[in-house]
């Protein structure tokens, strides 16, 4: 009888198994590291941190710097080691109870602060620590008040324009302003005959007023136009502030003048208006002023300035005026001398007829 085959042992290589095992380990390998980061993303989410934001505020003449310091860790804190520059800052309290929970501090600085600082330190459960710094950049207007809606006349600053020679003037709010409703402010031009061109105020007096025009700056008109004639002879042109009543009739030694009043002057109110000073003094030939017979020398009309007539005319002028108009008490003067003049000629008259008759006539 045959002997049966006995099965040999498979020859195995070294490290077969291992071989084999790698996928696996790299399957359990990937499923642990996807699961580590499933875990681990939460918590990446979430730092130990405790960011402080700032608002700011005017408060009696002071910058008030609001500061809030927010927990983002979701274990409590404590908040130490505060500091602030330029001023102190007064917390509300020292504790962070978890994740968004904060605490309000308020920083008083002076308005010409440009930066507000804060320092502190949180100090978590867990034992964590940061050290946190906020800054906060501070305008230069955060105390300025806001521009208003409208002013009063007294408030308000204008600007102007001024020619002389024409006699013409305009007035007009400065931009951005508006007058309130029923506050107005009056400006008035007026032209002057003078005594000569220039060399000085005092050596143009006297001065007669020409003509005058007032205009009204309000809210329903920011800006007006002034015109004036101007006399044809030695002048002044002057643009004032104030209504007819504040313009003068005359300028002579010793009466006041208008000083400050021009606008464009060094001094106020003048000096509310930005422009040209508004006065001027000009012409080219001296002014005749014609004068008229009144009942009441200060009922007189204002005098009317003409040019300087020629040589001719005024001898001409002067040949005219030779020949006065006959008055009432004149003309009765000459009836009684014709009278007298004809009975004496007819006394005469028959005198002489009488010595002519003969005694042989009778």
């Amino acid at each position: 009888m045959a002997n049966p085959i006995t099965p040999v042992a498979e020859y195995a290589l070294p490290g077969t198994d291992l071989v084999r095992r790698i996928p696996a380990l790299l399957a359990a390998l990937a499923v642990g590291l996807f699961g580590a980061l499933s875990f681990a993303a939460p918590a990446a989410a979430t730092t130990h941190a405790a960011p402080a934001t700032a608002t700011l505020s005017c408060e009696n003449g002071k910058v008030a710097v609001r500061w809030s310091i927010r927990n983002g860790w979701p274990d409590v804190a404590d908040v130490s080691d505060v500091s602030s520059k330029p001023a102190g800052v007064a917390l509300g309290g020292t504790e962070l109870d978890g994740k968004g929970d904060k605490i309000i501090g308020k920083q008083l600085v002076p308005t010409s602060t440009e930066t507000a600082t804060l320092n502190y330190t949180v100090r978590w459960a867990d034992r964590a620590t940061a050290a946190q710094t906020a800054s906060k950049t501070i305008p230069g207007d955060v105390c300025s008040e806001p521009a208003p809606k409208c002013i009063e006349a007294a408030d308000a600053s204008y600007q102007h324009s001024f020619d002389g020679t024409k006699g013409t003037a305009t007035v007009a709010l400065l931009a951005g302003q508006k007058l309130c409703k029923g506050s107005s402010q009056d400006f008035s031009l007026a032209s002057y005959t003078a005594t000569s061109a220039g060399g000085g105020y005092a050596s143009a007096l006297p001065q007669q007023l020409f003509r005058q025009q007032t205009r009204t700056v309000s809210a329903r008109h920011p800006s007006v136009t002034l015109r004036v004639a101007v006399p044809d002879c030695y002048t002044q042109v002057v643009l004032i502030w104030g209504d007819r009543d504040e313009v003068l009739t005359d300028f002579r030694k010793g009466t006041p003048s208008y000083g400050a009043k021009v606008l464009g002057h060094g001094g106020a109110p003048g000096n509310r208006s930005i422009g040209p000073l508004g006065s001027f003094h000009g012409g080219r030939t001296a002014c005749v002023v014609s004068v008229t017979d009144s009942a009441s020398p200060s009922a007189s009309a204002a005098p009317a300035p003409v040019h300087s007539a020629p040589a001719s005319s005024a001898a001409a002028a002067a040949g005219s005026a030779s020949s006065l108009p006959v008055t009432g008490g004149s003309l009765a003067a000459v009836i009684v001398a014709v009278v007298v003049l004809a009975g004496g000629g007819l006394v005469l008259f028959v005198t002489a007829r009488r010595r002519r008759v003969s005694p042989t006539d009778r």
